[in-house]
């Protein structure tokens, strides 16, 4: 579609449509999120539950620190000191069909002492995330009670 021309005195100026445009790279969102990039699997240890695992991730650059509780079967494509990013927002994920992890959650608790903490569940399994000095958006990635996080 032409743009509209419009006359005013001797002078012809384009209308064009004002609106914003968002340019998103391929695969960014545009929504507030938690990206911890070069983060490293601390350890995966064995819990009292048989079958189960709790999965310790560390991203120093960020300051923060994940674990989760996995199912053994979960955790097969992650081995101790593997260089990962995690990814947590509150809508889709344009990168989480070829993560290793791609799974919904669920918030149960905020704590903002000294950064934040947040607990929650990711199918079931309990999940914390501690970030010690946390942006606005990253603060505001939980104030919905539902989030997505990815593990590429």
């Amino acid at each position: 579609m032409l743009p509209k021309k419009q006359h005013t005195n001797r002078t012809t100026t384009l209308i064009q449509d004002l609106q914003p445009t968002k340019r998103r790279r391929e695969g960014a969102s545009e929504y507030m999120v938690v990206r911890l990039r070069n983060a490293t699997i601390e350890s995966i240890e064995d819990t009292e539950t048989k079958r189960l695992k709790v999965v310790k991730v560390v991203a120093k650059e960020e300051g923060a620190r994940v674990s989760m509780e996995l199912p053994e079967v979960l955790c097969g494509a992650m081995n101790p000191r593997d260089a990962i990013t995690v990814i947590i927002d509150s809508k889709s994920i344009a990168r989480g069909n070829n993560a290793k992890l791609y799974a919904e959650g669920k918030v149960f608790r905020i704590r903002e002492e000294n950064g934040i903490e947040v607990t929650g569940t990711v199918g079931g399994l309990r999940m914390t995330l501690d970030i010690s000095s946390p942006t606005a958006a990253q603060r505001k990635t939980f104030d919905s009670n539902k989030f997505l996080i990815a593990i590429v």
